[in-house]
């Protein structure tokens, strides 16, 4: 404790001798009036010395009102003794400290320091509760985290769980996980909070580029105070988001047998990253691997199963998964998705000539087609044989014929088996159907994109035909 100590007293003798004393102690001291106490009391004050004539003193009276203008402040108080039977003393309580005239250096230094040792319990004993509150507080963190990682086999909500637990347990401006891509060694951000999120996920970060990749590669947790004092630290993602990155904790995400990406983050507020934070962070990603890895292996066994294995596409049962999902999404939203039914024109004597190898060869060769024209957030499947669904997430009915269209031409005009030399030409006939606009269920626009594909066979093939502009009025569901 610092500061001087004030001197509390109307007597003269009691102030000089409580002066002295002081001073012999090499203390510093003021002296203070108690017609003042306790509103202009000296603000830097770390002790009072009260010498009063008995316990009912204004002083005592006044206690609370001083604490509640400055707490944490002791008070100590001399009396004389006869004024102090046991009914006086138990009225003193709420003071730090009572002794009996007349004064003393050693009663005063003995009591100065007794108060001294009983605040610094008390503020150790503060900070300890403040220690263990705290403890109590990231322990439910970790129990709630854990158990709800642990309940699910869906990486988007395991990795949405890791960031929520993250932001309550390290206070930052961002922060962001990536995930490595098996097949390329890439980390893909996948998740990510704070400023300009939006700009980060999805990015692909090379192996070992950029501090989260060195330290994805590595295995090794990184603390970096000063960004543009690391040579390992991307700009390419602050140029991107337009964010600046001033100072990062970087953690490994893994497993015994692998890793799996990093946890970045970015500018903590108010202070520097820390040891502590570290360790914090270790435990919660050790809790979180486990799962994420279970939830990855799901993810990647649920892709196996949901891909056609001849166009690497969804398969018949995944499209329909998805298109029901869509609808149900779109009908709580109030959304809208275009309906491509796509059928190859003619297949049959690809087949009859050349057998059926290439004519496999030539669907997997429209699979890739379909690909390279569409958006990544298209839904491109093969239904069975060779019809191809494509959902478009968003899409009206001039962006869903436009598509179709596009995708009518790019086959017409594309040279199929170049690299045998047998330089096949194909068309396909294509139905449209647009929700809600032409059906509002999952069986009428299967239906409706049927029949529309039905007409575009029957009117000479190789063209688009939209269900809503063709069909009789009994097979619409009108608006």
């Amino acid at each position: 404790m610092t500061g001087p100590i004030a001197i509390l007293t109307d007597n003269t003798e009691w102030r000089e001798a409580c002066a002295s004393i002081l001073a012999g102690l090499q203390l510093d001291y003021r002296s203070v009036s108690t017609d003042v106490y306790p509103a202009h009391m000296p603000q830097d004050i770390r002790m009072v010395l009260a010498v009063l004539p008995r316990p009912d003193h204004p002083v005592v009276l006044r206690t609370e009102a001083f604490r509640s203008r400055h707490p944490g402040i002791p008070i100590l108080a001399f009396f004389p003794p006869e004024e102090l039977g046991h009914d006086q003393w138990m009225q003193l309580v709420n003071l730090d400290g009572v002794s009996v005239l007349p004064l003393d250096s050693v009663s005063v230094k003995d009591l100065i320091r007794l108060a001294s040792e009983r605040r610094d319990l008390e503020a150790r004993h503060t900070l300890l509760t403040e220690q263990i509150d705290e403890f109590r507080s990231v322990y439910h963190l970790f129990l709630s985290a854990g158990r709800a990682m642990a309940s699910s086999l869906q990486v988007d909500r395991v990795l949405t769980r890791i960031m929520r637990a993250a932001g309550e347990l390290l206070h930052s401006e961002a922060w962001s996980v990536a995930i490595r891509d098996d097949e390329t060694g890439d980390l893909v951000f996948r998740s990510a909070q704070g400023e300009a999120a939006d700009q980060v996920i999805g990015v692909r970060v090379p192996d070992g580029t950029g501090i989260i990749g060195w330290v994805s590669r590595s295995g090794e947790p990184l603390i970096v105070p000063d960004t543009s004092q690391d040579q390992r630290h991307f700009k390419g993602l602050d140029d991107r988001s337009g964010f600046t990155s001033r100072s990062i904790l970087c953690m490994p995400l893994k497993t015994k047998e692998r890793s799996l990406g990093a946890i970045e983050f970015i500018n903590k507020v108010g202070s520097q990253f820390s040891p502590q934070d570290m360790e914090r962070v270790r435990i919660l990603l050790d809790l979180a691997a486990v799962s994420l890895d279970n939830a990855m292996m799901f993810e990647r066994l649920k892709a196996i199963t949901e891909r056609d294995e001849l166009s690497g596409l969804y398969n018949q049962q995944a499209l329909m998964h998805r298109l029901e999902d869509l609808i149900l999404q779109c009908q709580q939203d109030g959304t809208t998705f275009g309906y491509i039914f796509l059928d190859l024109d003619y297949l049959k004597q690809v087949n009859d000539r050349y057998g059926h190898l290439r004519g496999r060869a030539v669907i997997q060769e429209v699979g890739y087609l379909l690909q390279s024209l569409l958006d990544p957030a298209a839904i491109i499947g093969r239904y069975g044989g060779d019809e191809f669904w494509v959902i478009l997430r968003g899409a009206d009915k001039p962006v869903t014929l436009s598509t179709a269209e596009t995708i009518r031409q790019a086959i017409a005009t594309h040279v199929f088996l170049e690299k045998e030399d047998l330089n096949i030409r194909l068309t396909a006939s294509l139905g449209v159907v647009v929700f809600p606009q032409h059906a509002r269920t999952f069986d009428t626009l299967t239906q409706l994109a049927d029949e529309a594909l039905f007409l575009a066979k029957k009117q000479n093939r190789n063209r688009v035909i939209c269900a809503l502009d063709t069909l009789p009025a009994e097979g619409l569901c009108l608006e």
